[in-house]
């Protein structure tokens, strides 16, 4: 059955085994010859696939540089307007605010004006939000241009996976809606390169992103058209989302796994191993204030490949077979560094303490915040997909000067070299898996699992939930370490990892190849 057939199914409350072949149309002899048809069909879907796929790479590119040029906005505005620790860490914390915003009134959005104007409209107020950030002449405007740029990049990641989700095939939606992880890294690690590369000013920066995103708008309005799910609901004038709730699962089995799947991507150890990594490679000889651009371009870099990795083999390898190999590998990661924390208990806590700020000005919750060297305050940023990194400090160079001071480098390690990079080789192995995994797969299943009526709305409230657990996970973090020591943190992320693994087995359903209707189905029976 064909996309439209399966929503119009959904539309009536139908099963598929209930569905009757409506009157066919009579065969006409002197039809125009089948090759011609054939030609012309595939030349207008292929277009469309382009167009798509050139839409949701520019959305995600657009909402990972938002996202990164956090890190080189705040030392450089601090001492335009003076800012304190608290003025800085409100800078990064406020796109979070919208961010949550947008995921609480993103759903009706979504499902209310359709998943076209719903990515017009994310698109709209991220060129806004950068305007705004240029020209701003306060600490003020400032922050809602940052708050702009939270709530469009919340908003876009929930029309842009559901949009991916409804006009692909069932062949291909697993590529078309993973690609825009993979624009999202590629825009997280575009203002770094251009940072490291090029001494422009911060404003120049900032205005970066306005040109795709202008190209996306284009591309949308004229070109593509609403999502045939959405318009085949705007047709049935008796809609009610009361009928729905079973879709939504009789005994909530679906939310049950979308919740699942985003507790587990919160909770399987992230956060904890970028911490590590940071001191990791200043252990490694990396100065103080370059360690933050190195860990982020190491990462990023690593996290590219895994993405393109997933874009191209999830539609053959399946979604389940993904998860359950990226668990085991991040399991098996995160015990390895668990067991290496272990040997070098007390040089390893000395790794995860936070820097102070320039100004020496109180902090405001210090547990509960990421510090890094060479920004003052930076201010903790979320963990998911697209999964962001550590601030970046201002432009420095690569390569680790000779003066660097004696009490900014971390507490020497215990470990021979060859441990040292084994951890090393073991934290970016631990990041191919969860690029591979459950970064990007997370999002797909998201998109797939709920039904049409209700997709929007659902993935929204998903959404809620995951930036608060980000957050959680961040305020907690040290508390967890002081618990159990940094050995036994990484232990207990390994277990989560394995639960993942048992989860994913035994409750995830394998969409590869299946109709969202057919999806939804099973999910019901």
């Amino acid at each position: 059955m064909s996309d439209d057939e399966d929503t119009s199914v959904l539309i009536d409350g139908k099963t598929e085994t209930k569905l009757k072949p409506i009157n066919k149309a009579p065969n006409i002899p002197h039809a125009p010859p089948k090759v011609d048809q054939n030609v012309s069909v595939f030349t207008v879907r292929n277009h469309c696939i382009v167009l798509s796929t050139t839409v949701a790479i520019l959305s995600g590119f657009e909402f990972g540089y938002d996202l990164g040029i956090c890190s080189y906005l705040v030392p450089n505005v601090k001492n335009v307007f003076q800012l304190t620790c608290q003025e800085e860490h409100m800078i990064g914390i406020s796109w979070i605010f919208g961010a949550l915003l947008a995921s609480v009134l993103g759903g009706l959005l979504v499902d209310g004006f359709g998943r076209k104007w719903a990515i017009v409209c994310s698109t709209s107020l991220m060129i806004i939000g950068s305007v705004l950030t240029a020209i701003t002449s306060s600490y003020t405007m400032l922050l809602i241009g940052r708050l702009m740029g939270g709530f469009s990049g919340a908003l876009s990641t929930v029309a842009q996976c559901v949009y991916a989700a409804e006009i692909s095939q069932e062949h291909h939606r697993g590529r078309l809606v993973t690609i825009y992880q993979l624009g999202a890294a590629l825009g997280f690690l575009a203002p770094t390169v251009v940072n490291v590369a090029c001494n422009i000013p911060w404003q120049v920066m900032v205005w970066i992103p306005v040109g795709p995103a202008l190209i996306q708008i284009s591309i949308v309005t004229i070109f593509l058209s609403e999502s045939p799910h959405f318009k085949l609901l705007q047709m049935s004038q008796s809609f009610d989302t009361k009928r729905y709730s079973c879709a939504v699962g009789s005994s909530w089995e679906t939310v049950f796994l979308a919740l699942g799947l985003v507790f587990f991507q919160q909770f399987t150890g992230r956060f904890a191993v970028l911490r590590y990594a940071h001191g990791l490679f200043a252990v490694l000889g990396v100065c103080p204030e370059t360690v933050a651009t190195v860990t982020t371009i190491a990462f990023s870099f690593v996290k590219v490949c895994a993405v393109c990795l997933c874009v191209c083999v999830i539609d053959r390898l399946g979604r389940r077979p993904a998860l359950i190999l990226g668990g085991t590998c991040m399991m098996t990661s995160l015990a390895l560094i668990g067991v290496l924390c272990a040997m070098e208990e007390g040089q390893a806590l000395g790794l995860l303490r936070p820097q102070v700020c320039d100004d020496h000005t109180p902090l405001p919750t210090g547990d509960g915040l990421h510090y890094s060297s060479g920004t003052g305050l930076a201010p903790m940023l979320p963990t998911g997909a697209p999964p962001p990194f550590p601030l970046l400090p201002t432009p420095v160079p690569l390569v680790a000067p000779q003066n660097c001071e004696e009490e900014d480098t971390p507490t020497p390690s215990n470990l021979p070299p060859s441990l040292q990079y084994l951890a090393l080789f073991t934290v970016l192995c631990y990041e191919v898996a969860y690029s591979f995994s459950l970064g990007p797969v997370t999002w797909l299943l998201l998109a797939e699992i709920f039904p049409a009526a209700v997709r929007g709305k659902s993935v929204s409230m998903v959404c809620t939930l995951y930036w608060l657990a980000d957050l959680l996970v961040g305020a907690t973090f040290v508390h967890v370490v002081h618990a159990f020591t940094l050995g036994g943190a990484f232990l207990m992320y390994s277990v989560m990892c394995l639960n993942a693994v048992i989860f994913v087995f035994l409750f995830i359903p394998e969409t590869r190849a299946k109709s969202l209707h057919l999806i939804a189905q099973e999910l019901k029976n």
